[in-house]
């Protein structure tokens, strides 16, 4: 293939990207989840940047595994989040007096 069909492989890939992401925000209730818009944008500008990445280096591996990594890295620190956010709510609700069910 050549590295013009590659350019408009991905050109239409960030094309069908798009859409894509337009038509999520438009499928979400902004009242009711007022963050997920930003959290759309994030992925999609996050995704946009790691298509960019894989067509302009010479070393796909080695850029994949930079992806990867940073990637994993991000889940772990989402987890480790929200496992500290699990264990303070479990603080709290064990610091509650317990009031006695009759």
């Amino acid at each position: 293939m050549s590295n013009t069909n590659n350019k408009e492989s991905t050109a239409e890939q960030q094309q069908q990207m798009d859409e894509l992401f337009n038509q999520l925000k438009g499928s979400i209730d902004k009242q009711k989840y007022p963050q997920f818009e930003e959290y759309i944008d994030s992925t999609h500008n996050y995704l946009a940047n790691v298509m960019k990445q894989m067509e302009q280096t010479d070393d796909k591996d080695r850029t994949s595994k930079e992806i990867a990594d940073d990637l994993s890295g991000k889940l772990n620190k989402w987890l480790e989040s929200k496992q500290k956010e699990l264990e303070t709510q479990q603080k709290k609700q064990e610091s509650k007096p317990q009031t006695e069910e009759k």
